[in-house]
């Protein structure tokens, strides 16, 4: 299913840009035998468009500029009397066929990287994840009572042992300090032993 699926899209994909491209230029060969004023940069702009939103490799779209080119030219040169209108109209021709196909080769690029990008973060977030994920099976599984706080005294972090021993069933202590949880007295002391680490940096046991 997914194999025929994607020979669905490619196919649909061909016919699009078949169309897209094909009929500006048969546009502007029947414009070119009456003199209807159709200019031949309308299927330059219908490729460049193409190119920027359809989602092809640069490859597909280097042949396909190539092919524009040969076209546009030939049709040009085989309708048009005049060789200098001609050789003005090969040069529009040129420059967009030249936009088209260095656009493309942009948009692949920028896609790319964009998705190497995605990768590496949804790669370290995982990480980040399962470290995350050991560290606090680690220390709910301690006999010790840990937890951290930022340097604004607020808690960050409680094992279980501490959520077990002070914790309040529904209460989230996250971004809280110790005066909102504890005795006047006790948030007194353990904010001084809070500041006291703070300036030594040595680790304080209770």
């Amino acid at each position: 299913v997914a194999e025929e699926a994607r020979h669905a899209h490619g196919c649909t994909q061909v016919v699009a840009v078949l169309t897209a491209v094909g009929a500006p230029m048969l546009f502007r060969y029947f414009a070119l035998d009456p003199g209807l004023n159709y200019p031949p940069q309308m299927s330059g702009l219908a490729l460049i468009a193409i190119a920027m939103f359809g989602g092809f490799s640069w490859r597909r779209l280097a042949l396909l500029s190539l092919v524009y080119f040969v076209c546009a030219v030939s049709l040009e040169y085989r309708n048009t009397g005049d060789d200098a209108a001609s050789l003005m109209q090969t040069y529009a021709i040129l420059y967009m066929a030249l936009i088209a196909f260095s656009g493309a080769g942009l948009h692949e690029f920028l896609m790319r990287f964009a998705y190497s990008e995605l990768t590496r973060v949804r790669t370290a977030r995982s990480a980040l994840g399962e470290s995350e994920a050991r560290f606090n099976a680690f220390m709910d599984h301690s006999t010790l009572i840990a937890w951290i706080k930022d340097d604004q005294y607020r808690y960050i972090y409680r094992n279980k042992g501490h959520r077990d021993r002070y914790g309040e069933p529904g209460t989230d202590w996250t971004g809280r300090r110790d005066d909102e949880f504890f005795p006047e007295e006790a948030a007194r002391v353990y904010r001084e032993t809070d500041e006291k680490v703070l300036r030594s940096g040595e680790p304080v046991h209770f």
